[in-house]
């Protein structure tokens, strides 16, 4: 009966153990932020990627920049890739580099969507880069 018992209980804590783990995994929340350049000039901009709690094995998302106001290679080159939360992270940083022109225009907007994430759940994803003309 002893035997049995045993058996049973290390049954239930590996079970237990594995529903833990995706439950977990499938709680991270992942979110991109907006960001605004001071002016159009040739430089990066930054975009800040965040997940709510660190978890503790890799989580990956997938990231791609694409045209709202602003056109490709004349504003802006475009950027895609995959971030990797390593255990213990929770933000990452994607870099678009902006290109400036001598066009007077109004604020441009350049999309940057997540996707495909491993281990994880999409809570805001898309953000919107903000180009600010300095041209009159």
């Amino acid at each position: 009966m002893k035997k049995y018992f045993i058996k049973i209980f290390l049954f239930s804590k590996i079970i237990f153990s594995s529903l833990a783990f995706c439950f977990s995994a499938f709680g991270a929340n992942i979110s991109i932020a907006d960001a605004t350049t001071p002016n159009e000039e040739p430089v990066s901009q930054t975009v800040v990627v965040f997940m709510s709690s660190a978890q503790s094995f890799d989580v990956e998302v997938d990231y791609e920049t694409a045209d709202g106001t602003a056109t490709k290679n004349e504003d802006y080159l475009p950027s895609s890739g995959r971030l990797t939360f390593r255990p213990g992270e929770t933000v990452k940083a994607i870099s678009i580099a902006i290109l400036d022109d001598n066009a007077a225009e109004k604020k441009e907007t350049i999309i940057v969507e997540l996707k495909n994430t491993s281990f994880g759940t999409l809570r805001d994803s898309r953000a919107f880069v903000y180009i600010t003309d300095d041209d009159s």
